[in-house]
């Protein structure tokens, strides 16, 4: 397996505009709800588990789900789920490869989950990400 520091940029890239677009969205949903916890008011039942809202002046749909939410904008999904302390900004190769399915100009669109692992193991490797291995998100990845 021959993976170019270019390649892994690229994907260091593609994250970070998955953050941005998170906390963008999370941003949005506090605004719609009035509130400092989507998620809390979800699970205590003051927010719907699934409706629609505007971003940017585009419709997107909402779906909450266990630590997370999903959100619909056109063809994108965008998943993610919130971490310690409410956290917003972590990231798998799941949620990553779901983000850049519709990003057909590049390359990197046609990973699978275990080609995305793979990366996600040299930037370990190379101290630019760094799983928590806490509850919850014991999954996710963080930029160090």
């Amino acid at each position: 397996m021959n993976i170019s520091d270019e390649e892994l940029n690229r994907l260091v890239d593609w994250i970070q505009l998955y953050i941005s677009k998170v906390k963008e969205i999370d941003s949005t949903l506090k605004e719609k709800f009035k509130t400092t916890n989507p998620l809390a008011d979800w699970c205590s039942r003051k927010v719907s588990q699934e409706g629609v809202f505007a971003i940017n002046g585009k419709r997107a749909f909402y779906y909450f789900h266990g630590i997370g939410c999903r959100i619909s904008i056109g063809k994108e999904q965008i998943d993610f789920n919130y971490g310690i302390n409410g956290r917003i900004d972590g990231f798998d190769p799941w949620r990553i490869s779901l983000f850049l399915r519709d990003k057909s100009d590049d390359p990197l669109s046609t990973l699978s989950e275990g080609e995305i692992q793979n990366r996600f193991d040299l930037l370990e490797d190379k101290d630019v990400i760094q799983k928590t291995a806490r509850f919850p998100g014991w999954h996710l990845y963080y930029f160090k």
